[in-house]
């Protein structure tokens, strides 16, 4: 499964928090990612671009309602995954068509 990590515009202005375990992070700058431009891996995750078999799409995974991916790719979040979990694949392709025609923000309810 390819995946990409969004990081907040503002990555330099973050104040390091403690840990949580339930919080995602990456804990350094690596340096080159081998196309040419810096790997920041320092901050707080917003989102991360997931490659879905199911949906045959990318899509976002945010894990911050003030995730703007700034692209036509669907969100989804995970707040929305306990509703998700038992759908069909065709069910999870629906929901996928209504989430581009309503655009991010947009959120699967009971």
């Amino acid at each position: 499964m390819a995946y990409k990590v969004e990081l907040p515009p503002n990555i330099g202005t973050f104040v390091k928090k403690p840990e949580v375990s339930s919080s995602l992070s990456l804990s350094k700058k690596t340096g080159e990612s081998g196309d040419g431009g810096d790997v920041i891996t320092e901050g707080r995750i917003l989102a991360v671009e997931i490659c879905s078999e199911v949906l045959r799409a990318h899509i976002w995974l945010a894990f911050d309602e003030s995730f703007d991916p700034k692209d036509d790719q669907a969100v989804f979040y995970t707040h929305e995954i306990p509703f998700l979990k038992d759908k069909s694949p065709e069910q999870l392709r629906e929901i996928h068509k209504v989430k581009l025609a309503f655009g991010p923000g947009s959120w699967v309810r009971r």
